[in-house]
């Protein structure tokens, strides 16, 4: 896999590809992603590219949706037939390459990611010092806000302190229309943990210190606080802030249709976004996480995804795997 394609915004840009490389037979080899149509679309044209240079492989790319990815490569994978390039969550990494359902990267390989990456998404595509894949997304949260519901309030700029979060929430909100200030996932763990875990470290605090959670922190009953505070003074509905990892569900609805003035969420659900608002979409500003009391600046959260490769795969198909440039 190229290091020349190692994000799904590269792979839109165009193709280019090295001098085909000869297999004694035809070889096969599938692509598991849980990426839109859009993007499957561009990883099928890279496939029909890279066969015209290397016409013993073939390559067809299968989408799920993401709530069902891990379990269907976890199903498939144990043997040779599974999806030969499979595109993870890093967090999934320790438990695969446990189980040996994925491959070490070829040194060369490896070579070219700890040379292009930084030191910290390498080592969120390694387990015990080994390197299992090519980075291919980053995911950052930060303050997605509607300007015109802020014109609406009177609110001039985005927040930058907890109490301005507050004010601006507390504005924002009008129950008799169906609107809140901000929206707070409350049934899918990733989408809860992760703005409040870019809340706390955004007040000094920590999720994770030393391999151990540390909830019990100043830091971390004041963002609990935060939370709280927000949901008595009627400044975010639970009601409105259900969601799943395939949909996003209301949370994602009452946003777009302008039910919801603020919401902390990542890069990733932007082209979900545009669908749903169309050109209301050009009213989306994006903002630094809002400083808590025990913070000294914004701060924010990130996660990486990778392209990884089946270790039950034959040799061949391996091979060819590594080779197919998509990361």
């Amino acid at each position: 896999m190229s290091l020349a394609w190692t994000s799904k915004l590269v792979l839109a840009t165009g193709l280019a590809f090295l001098p085909g490389s000869a297999w004694a037979e035809a070889v096969n080899i599938s692509y598991l992603t849980h990426w839109s149509p859009e993007t499957v679309a561009l990883l099928e044209n890279a496939a029909k590219e890279y066969s015209k240079t290397h016409p013993d492989v073939t390559v067809t790319v299968r989408a799920v949706p993401f709530g069902d990815l891990l379990t269907t490569l976890r199903s498939q994978s144990g043997g040779s037939d599974g999806a030969t390039i499979g595109g993870i969550y890093d967090l999934w990494l320790p438990e695969l390459a446990r189980d040996k359902l994925v491959a070490p990267a070829p040194e060369a390989v490896a070579a070219e990611v700890k040379g292009a990456w930084p030191a910290g998404v390498v080592s969120a595509a390694s387990v015990d010092g080994a390197l299992y894949g090519i980075p291919n997304e980053i995911d950052v949260y930060a303050l997605n806000y509607n300007k015109d519901l802020f014109k609406q309030a009177g609110i001039a700029a985005a927040p930058k302190t907890w109490d301005e979060f507050r004010e601006a929430a507390k504005k924002l909100t009008k129950k008799d229309a169906g609107q809140q200030g901000f929206g707070m996932i409350n049934s899918w763990a990733a989408g809860v943990v992760h703005p409040f875990a870019s809340l706390l470290v955004s007040n000094g605090g920590e999720l994770v210190a030393d391999g151990k959670p540390v909830l019990d922190s100043k830091q971390a009953g004041e963002t609990f606080e935060f939370y709280e505070g927000l949901i008595k003074d009627g400044s975010s509905d639970p009601s409105m802030a259900t969601a799943d990892a395939n949909t996003t569900g209301p949370f994602l609805d009452n946003f777009v249709s302008g039910k919801t003035g603020m919401i902390i969420m990542a890069n990733w659900w932007e082209s979900a976004l545009k669908t749903g608002m169309g050109d209301k979409f050009a009213n989306i500003a994006t903002a630094p996480i809002p400083v808590g009391p025990g913070g000294d600046k914004p701060h924010s959260i990130s996660y990486s995804w990778m392209t990884v490769v089946n270790a039950k795969a034959g040799e061949a198909e391996q091979k060819a795997a590594w080779d197919f440039p998509p990361g």
